[in-house]
């Protein structure tokens, strides 16, 4: 027997373990036979599963019109594989898929073109860097030039939901006690039953 043959072994081991990913035991990693339950999730799913149900306040400046370009304000919301942006919508164009790549240096990038009949089309990508968002808009009307914008943004503050006031009990009174209490301001203790001829 060999005198390095306990670490070696002890050392495939953990290699095992590590590259199966944790929650698998190294007696089921040695098997050679992955787990029916171990589907990892791509780099695209996580970041998909992160921006869905999230909305993103733009800036949006102007790429031509000089000094007079006039920064403009949007939000985009992601909802499973569909985005929607708040002033696109106004105007009619409906929310559409996107697509997601991750690329070399780990950033996400996100790209949609949204269509309305009769307008033009509207083309997007942006690109995520931890809480900013920066990319483009490119508006491309039926009739007339391109508009480019560049934009950069953050993720909308999400107000926590306030609960709902448990609804009022309705307080039942006899006749007699609600018209003595219409005239006082104060409410009255219901009156005692009286029992027998006293």
């Amino acid at each position: 027997m060999s005198r390095y043959s306990t670490p070696v072994a002890l050392v495939v081991g953990v290699s095992v373990v590590a590259l199966l990913g944790s929650g698998v035991s190294a007696k089921e990693g040695s098997s050679g036979a992955a787990p029916a339950t171990a589907t990892k999730a791509s780099p695209q799913d996580d970041v998909r599963t992160l921006l869905d149900g999230t909305s993103w306040t733009l800036d949006l400046m102007p790429l031509s019109g000089g000094e007079k370009a006039k920064p403009q304000q949007d939000t985009v919301s992601f909802a499973k594989t569909k985005v929607v942006s708040e002033q696109l919508s106004k105007a009619g164009y409906p929310e559409s898929n996107y697509s997601l790549t991750i690329g070399d240096d780990g950033v996400a990038v996100w790209e949609t073109m949204q269509t309305k009949e009769g307008d033009g089309v509207a083309f997007w990508r942006g690109e995520l860097h931890g809480a900013t968002m920066r990319g483009m808009l490119s508006r491309h009307p039926t009739d007339g030039p391109a508009k480019d914008f560049s934009f950069v943004g953050k993720k909308a503050e999400v107000m926590p939901a306030q609960p709902a006031e448990p609804p009022a009990q309705a307080v039942t009174q006899s006749p007699a006690a609600s018209s003595d209490a219409a005239g006082s301001a104060e409410p009255t203790a219901p009156k005692k039953k009286k029992r027998g001829w006293f």
